[in-house]
């Protein structure tokens, strides 16, 4: 099959080397051809489910408004969409004529025809449209190391919506030379019901003498023209545009990411090493869970998508070597990478994200296992949303309980001072231009200074500082050292992980707050 004529010849099959090499290429696409359908039925059939479990989950609302899960959801949707069209053309198109399921109807009907052409336009753009996502969100992750603060607007749902939104316009524009290049034609056979009457006895017998047209998908007269100009450009443009450069960013966007994720921890560990060297421990320090889980979806849109830029460029160039010796054995293999890249993203958020795992358990079982996850582990995979958590771990029920005590303590020795203070003054002024103090007011004053929070852990009932540090949603508070004395002091130190190195003076000073 001539796509193009007079195209440029890649193979030399005169070649011994290059013979044999492509005969093992269409032996091995050949085998695996038969498997295929069975295979990619099972995963499409899982995949759309746990898709929808996935689209699910991250729309609660403790993970929605991260700008990270709003682009994670509507992947979630694109690849929805992409492995359900692809489990009804490959239950029709291919298990149903390798099996001769459905014998009383035409399987290639105009409807049916019509029903492939938006399959592969839509599979063209959906998978356009997530690399150029999975882009969207490394963008994002590195905009976070640098903003130093989770209230950056760059870390708001909203702003990620709209960055989306902008994606999806830019790629549909890039779809259309697809639309303008594929075309259904119809061809000069007919398919005839006599040839399946033994098979189909729930129709009339006056129905014997049904034909219809057969139609058939293949690439339009306007882009074979002038030796395929618009067919080849729209190669490049999908090769380049949609697959290449995507995937640079993504390889240089998670190099980026490696190397700041390996700078914070170091950072981390000396942060701790210097303000806490009497606890420190190595098993105390927790990666960025929240970086390594993006690494890992980035990863895997590398090696499933990556592939699939080079052949497309390959096949610009050489159009009819590259699609009648390679990519028509290898389709179906790129096919499969491209699925299983659409369902992994559900098993790398579940492994990850001890958060992801609570509200999984939560929706499916209906069961509040918030208890079983530390504070630690809570506050580290936080990183992805901005709402406070419900879960309120052991460690802060029982800070809960010597909180109060300490309250409870500290509020009978201001009472104490202010009863010295008021005898003080009577001493020296007239009772009387004092009797507007009161001594809930004075109270609250004095214990104003005391007060310490942080915004991740929402069940806290106390106030929040105006503490900038202490404000930030990107903080780590980390329980340490609580001693009982005569006066119930408890310690905290707290560590911002996107800037240690801005505030590190800060925090050190700032390490111990005591609550008389």
């Amino acid at each position: 099959m001539f796509i193009c004529n007079n195209d440029s010849m890649l193979f030399n099959l005169n070649n011994s080397m290059t013979v044999y090499i492509l005969k093992n290429i269409q032996h091995y696409g050949n085998t695996y051809s038969k498997f295929h359908p069975y295979i990619c039925f099972i995963i499409c059939l899982v995949g759309t489910i746990i898709n929808l479990i996935h689209f699910i989950v991250l729309t609660r609302k403790n993970l929605r408004k991260s700008s990270i899960n709003s682009v994670m959801t509507i992947i979630a949707i694109c690849d929805m969409i992409t492995m359900l069209t692809y489990l009804i053309y490959n239950i029709h198109f291919r298990i149903n004529i390798n099996l001769n399921i459905f014998k009383c109807f035409n399987p290639f009907s105009y409807i049916w025809i019509l029903f492939l052409n938006f399959h592969v336009i839509s599979s063209i753009f959906l998978h356009s449209l997530t690399l150029w996502l999975a882009v969207v969100m490394a963008f994002l992750r590195i905009i976070t190391f640098k903003t130093s603060s989770f209230k950056s607007s760059w870390q708001n749902s909203i702003v990620a919506y709209k960055i989306s939104f902008l994606i999806i316009i830019i790629v549909f524009i890039t779809m259309i030379p697809n639309i303008i290049v594929h075309k259904i034609l119809k061809t000069s056979e007919l398919w005839n019901f006599n040839d399946n009457k033994e098979h189909c006895s729930t129709f009339d017998d006056n129905s014997t003498s049904l034909t219809e047209i057969i139609y058939t998908l293949d690439f339009s007269e306007v882009a074979k023209k002038n030796n395929c100009k618009i067919f080849k450009a729209n190669l490049w443009l999908t090769g380049i545009f949609n697959k290449l450069i995507p995937s640079i960013l993504l390889l240089l966007f998670s190099i980026n990411l490696m190397y700041k994720l390996n700078k914070a921890q170091n950072k981390r560990k000396k942060f701790f090493y210097k303000c806490r060297k009497n606890s420190t421990s190595e098993k105390k320090f927790r990666k960025d869970k929240a970086t390594t889980l993006l690494l890992g979806i980035l990863v895997v849109f590398l090696v499933t998508e990556l592939p699939q830029g080079f052949i497309i460029i390959l096949s610009a160039i050489w159009t009819n070597d590259i699609f009648n010796e390679v990519y028509h054995y290898i389709a179906d293999f790129l096919d499969l990478l491209s699925l299983i890249n659409s369902s992994v993203n559900f098993f790398i958020y579940f492994i990850m994200s001890s958060r992801y795992r609570m509200t999984f358990i939560n929706i499916v079982f209906r069961k509040n296992l918030g208890h079983l996850s530390t504070f630690s582990n809570r506050l580290t995979n936080s990183f992805f949303s901005r709402e406070p958590t419900n879960y309120v771990s052991e460690t802060v029920s029982k800070y809960h309980a010597v909180l109060n005590g300490t309250l409870s303590s500290y509020r009978k020795r201001a009472n104490t001072q202010i009863e010295k203070n008021k005898r003080k003054f009577n001493h020296n002024h007239n009772y009387n231009d004092i009797k507007h103090l009161n001594n809930n007011s004075i109270y609250s004053k004095t214990l104003r200074s005391k007060k310490f929070t942080t915004s991740s852990e929402g069940t806290l009932t106390i106030p929040i500082s105006d503490t900038s540090t202490s404000s930030s949603l990107s903080s780590l508070y980390v329980y340490s050292n609580l001693k009982k004395d005569h006066n119930y002091e408890s310690e905290f130190s707290f560590l911002n992980v996107c800037d240690i190195e801005g505030i590190e003076q800060e925090l050190c000073s700032f390490e111990k707050v005591s609550y008389l």
